[in-house]
């Protein structure tokens, strides 16, 4: 940044900073693009509002981001429930984490211009952005984090025991806000290591004294997690254990020693070492390689260190620890580089912009102008400072580019449930806080994968949070929309296609009309006459079409013609070139090639958008078709035969078949006898 020496300017560029990033939160707040857990928040805090405690209808006390459910329980409770409202204190400690940043900078690295640009960084920073109008406790973890660094240097470096008590309060809220910062915990122990070596504070007894305390916080903050967290597996919870076992089980699912290195590199590799952050990653190893050999050069000369030095070891030390524990003992199900936004991403920027502050100075040396009336220095640093930021840009514009209702809009779709829901009407989804939130009913809890449950009092597994009974089954599914009553199904359309393995998936796109589909979540219902397609193939056929479809075969019910009856098929599909808004014929032929009975349909009722078609047919998985084919009561004695095939429904077109037997286009199914 250019040198702007009146203390004014420099207050003027930090409140434009400010006001960059609260209209940019305002502004991802206002889309509504949600995560999925935002729901868990918003409801737990919407029951503590009425309440007081944020207890689900399972006696499930919702622990994790305490201090914010608590905050905007109380902002519901003076205002209403909003969701809005929910996600507002976010902005205002994401903010607020931006002021951090830059106070950091200015304080401990005694540079207003590092300070600065690191704010910008956090600023624009996608991670930043959308954790900061979010409704969770990310943001208010990170300025927790921020603000314990900042108490533990000024208790340290100034002897103070009131910022020492500070710091340990502050870390202890960050606990209870996110678990995840835990891994922070080594790191402010290696870093006052290192700066009692660095002979920036001596020790004292009342610095063991505040270790005690800070030891004591801790302990108490994670202990909440422990009495407060479900049980880790229905095996564990029928089994009835105490709390030592329990301890034991969630200490074996967060930590693993030695961690999974591949899956770190994965999980982290990613956010360091690609754009935007790639030019961030160099200069802080930069940053962090120059501050070890100056120290040592220090050293060795019995030089004292400089205090921006000094604050570069501090802030060094702390990214460098947490990284490691991340990456070589948390458990790899853990390792999850959103969650840096809360555990290293402001000192990662504020290295960073050491970093550039530093090879900048050495630059202007290089390049300086005896006599010149602009600062080299200041100048190559803003040149750079804006290379810098511009990777940042694009996904800047992505996060906040999501269309015109936003995203994982589980409240419009739950809320258009509501306006459609009669009584006897039953609700299943794969998220019920939200259920419970907009409707106060969830009966089914539909996932296959890493569900999160409960031991109901009847015995049978339900989720956590509304007791709904656990559907993990074709069968158990089946049996469910086959009742009299109507069951709406509210699932994320992610999930729908990549979540639920094929056969279920099937059937929920085959038997459910979506009466809903905007923001990423759909709302289906059931409909009468349901019937189960046929889990496997009884016919094969091998018809191919001209582009690479093939008809694997079919299975039919009853197998054979009756008059006055109707014969369910279940086409089997195959070929990930398969058409997209293609109608499908199955024509009933007699011996004159007449027709007799025909069903044409789109697979799925043309439900499936035209994004996610070819996930259907992705790694050459065979796709069901149920077509039900009525036949006339006096449909005579002789022979038949069923042709199916693709038209164009605008310009009925037929797609060619290879070696076609009919002569028309279209695959035999198979000759039929009626006597």
């Amino acid at each position: 940044m250019l040198n702007l020496k009146p203390h004014w300017l420099w207050q003027t560029a930090i409140l434009l900073v400010l006001a960059l990033a609260f209209a940019l939160r305002i502004e991802y707040l206002s889309a509504f693009i949600f995560h999925i857990d935002e729901f868990y928040t918003l409801t737990a805090a919407n029951i503590t509002a009425a309440s007081g405690v944020p207890l689900y209808p399972t006696g499930y006390f919702y622990d994790p981001g305490l201090p914010y459910t608590y905050l905007i329980a109380l902002l519901f409770w003076l205002m209403g429930f909003s969701e809005a409202m929910g996600r507002f204190p976010a902005v205002v400690f994401s903010v607020l984490s931006v002021a951090g940043v830059y106070r950091l900078g200015t304080q401990i690295l005694r540079s207003k211009s590092v300070g600065l640009l690191a704010a910008l960084l956090l600023t624009i920073s996608a991670g930043s952005l959308a954790w900061g109008g979010s409704a969770r406790a990310t943001s208010l973890a990170q300025f927790l984090t921020l603000l314990s660094a900042a108490l533990l240097w000024a208790g340290l470096t100034r002897q103070s025991s009131r910022h020492r008590i500070l710091f340990a309060l502050s870390y202890g809220l960050a606990l209870l806000s996110h678990f995840s910062v835990v891994a922070l915990l080594p790191a402010w122990f290696v870093a006052g290591v290192g700066l009692w070596r660095a002979k920036a504070f001596k020790f004292s007894k009342a610095l063991f004294r505040d270790i005690v305390f800070f030891l004591l916080a801790s302990g108490i903050a994670l202990s909440s997690g422990l009495i407060f967290q479900p049980p880790p597996s229905l095996k564990f919870q029928s089994a009835n254990a105490g709390l030592g076992a329990k301890t034991g089980a969630l200490s074996n699912k967060f930590l693993q020693v030695p961690s999974d290195l591949a899956h770190a590199w994965k999980a982290y590799g990613s956010y360091f070492f690609t754009l935007p952050h790639l030019p961030l990653t160099l200069l802080t190893l930069f940053s962090v390689g120059l501050v070890g050999w100056q120290l040592i050069q220090n050293s060795k000369f019995k030089t004292k260190n400089s205090k921006p030095e000094i604050g570069a070891l501090y802030f060094s030390l702390i990214l460098l620890t947490t990284a490691g524990v991340l990456a070589l003992v948390i458990a790899p199900h853990w390792q999850r580089n959103r969650y840096l936004v809360m555990q290293t991403s402001g000192f990662f920027f504020l290295l960073g912009a050491y970093g550039l502050w530093r090879l900048t100075a050495w630059l202007a040396k290089l390049f300086s102008v005896r006599h010149s009336p602009f600062p080299v220095h200041h100048l190559l640093f803003t040149i750079f400072s804006l290379a810098l930021l511009f990777p940042f840009l694009s996904p800047l514009q992505q996060t906040l580019d999501a269309g015109k209702l936003g995203w994982n809009r589980y409240d419009l779709a739950f809320k258009h449930v509501r306006d459609e829901l009669s009584e006897g009407d039953k609700v299943m989804t794969m998220n019920p806080p939200p259920a419970w939130l907009y409707l106060r009913q969830n009966d089914y809890y539909l996932v296959q994968s890493s569900p999160k449950l409960l031991l109901r009092p009847d015995g049978e597994a339900g989720d956590r949070y509304t007791g709904a009974k656990w559907i993990s089954e074709v069968e158990a599914f089946n049996q469910v929309i086959a009742q009299p009553a109507r069951v709406w199904l509210v699932t994320q359309e992610f999930w729908l296609f990549n979540s639920y393995e094929p056969y279920l998936q099937q059937q929920i796109l085959q038997w459910m009309d979506k009466k809903w589909g905007e923001g990423g979540v759909w709302a289906l219902v059931s409909r009468p006459g349901m019937w189960e397609l046929a889990p496997e193939m009884a016919t094969p056929v091998n018809g191919q079409f001209e582009g690479g479809v093939t008809l694997v075969g079919f299975t039919a019910e009853p197998p054979a013609l009756t008059p006055g009856g109707v014969m369910r098929l279940t086409l089997f599909w195959r070929g990930e070139k398969m058409p997209y808004h293609r109608k499908i014929f199955v024509q009933l032929r007699n011996a004159n090639n007449q027709t007799i009975a025909q069903a044409d349909h789109f697979i799925y009722d043309d439900k499936v958008p035209s994004s996610r078609w070819h996930s259907l047919f992705k790694n050459g998985q065979a796709v069901r078709d149920g077509v039900s084919l009525a036949l006339p009561p006096d449909l005579p004695p002789g022979s038949y035969r069923i042709l199916v095939g693709f038209y164009n429904p605008d310009t009925f077109e037929r797609i060619g078949v290879i070696n076609d037997q009919s002569g028309e286009a279209a695959v035999i199914l198979k000759d039929f006898i009626v006597e």
